[in-house]
């Protein structure tokens, strides 16, 4: 009896067979089936260690699978394992009213906001305090209230919100976001669900989503805005010649910053930890990412990897990286540093 390549158990050797299904138009419960496969493997996979030639077969592969396309009845979720995801939302439309149930760190990072977008922060114990149904169903569908109205932040390009508790009580609505999570899963409890009985729009397909998501442009600037409503700049280091980083995040279970390089330059080489990953993310131009051991990378003697814009890869733990511009225009790329574990978990785990 022959085994087919759906039934054959997934491992790095026959990893490929899922670039199809990840790749395809489905309800999310089936693409997150095959990407929970994907999770196992890799996660098995890096519990033991990666060696170079495996560590280039998951890279090329996270390549060739792309965005992961998720459509929810307010937005398309463009998401990769380990937990970072563009998030197209509809105008007016958003997150439910929510809280962390399990410890989380999650980034909002705003790409574009729509006329009416806006962030929702409070405490907990503020929303215990003032949330009435009826109250909250009027304001929120535009009946002022200084109850609600004074946790309501009207979000700016480029504005990074950060949670990292339990206790904060969030949406975003109306805006495209970059998120960096530090959990993959949905560990969320839902305080008010404007979306429950939304039907998705027939548009969320594959082609409309990269379109869109093309479409958008990474912040010239970006700010740090915290809960308590302090803002401040985020910094933005000339690393070498031509190469620029900004951190929007730098916290123990994950690090987010944005890269550009011009043309013709390439960073340092770059290890990852072995209790971390790195996700890459190409929103403009074309990356040329060097995966080995140190030695590999610092003489370039490893085959590149080249991911056009609005292409992703991955580097798995312990091993190193070089970025190069090898194209003819600047290139911008979102590198999520994520401690693998949490950030790999699977919804039965």
């Amino acid at each position: 009896m022959t085994i087919s390549e759906e039934d054959r158990p997934l491992s790095l050797d026959n990893l490929d067979t899922l670039v199809a299904r990840l790749s395809a138009d489905a309800p999310i419960q089936v693409v997150e089936a095959h990407e929970e496969q994907l999770k196992r493997v890799l996660g098995a996979a890096f519990e033991r260690g990666v060696t170079p030639d495996e560590g280039r077969r998951i890279a090329t592969f996270q390549r060739d699978a792309g965005l992961i396309m998720k459509y929810k009845p307010y937005a398309v979720k463009a998401s990769t394992p380990l937990g970072f995801s563009i998030f197209l939302q509809e105008p007016r439309q958003g997150f439910s009213f929510q809280k962390h149930s399990v410890r989380k760190v999650e980034a909002f990072h705003v790409l574009e906001a729509n006329e009416g977008g806006f962030v929702f922060l409070c405490s907990y114990a503020d929303w215990q305090r003032v949330y009435d149904p009826k109250r909250f169903e009027r304001w929120l569908d535009g009946t002022p209230d200084d109850a609600f109205d004074r946790f309501q932040i009207v979000p700016s390009v480029g504005d990074v919100y950060l949670i990292t508790d339990r206790d904060t009580v969030h949406t975003v609505i109306g805006c495209q976001i970059e998120e960096y999570a530090s959990v993959s899963v949905d560990v969320v409890q839902r305080l008010y669900d404007q979306n429950r009985a939304t039907p998705i729009p027939d548009k969320f397909k594959r082609g409309f989503t990269l379109e869109r998501i093309g479409a958008l442009r990474q912040p010239a600037q970006h700010r740090s805005v915290e809960t308590n409503g302090h803002i401040s700049p985020v910094k933005q280091e000339e690393v070498s010649t031509g190469v620029r980083r900004a951190v929007l995040v730098d916290c123990p279970e994950l690090q987010a910053t944005v890269w550009r390089l011009e043309p013709g330059t390439r960073t340092a080489a770059m290890t990852v930890h072995a209790d971390r990953a790195v996700q890459l993310y190409v929103s403009a131009g074309r990356m040329s990412v060097v995966v080995g051991d140190e030695r590999e990378v610092k003489t370039n003697s490893a085959a590149p990897i080249t991911v056009e814009a609005t292409g992703t890869t991955m580097v798995a733990p312990g091993l190193s990286f070089v970025i190069s511009n090898d194209g003819p225009k600047p290139l911008t790329v979102s590198m999520h540093s994520v401690a693998w574990r949490p950030a790999i978990k699977t919804l039965d785990a």
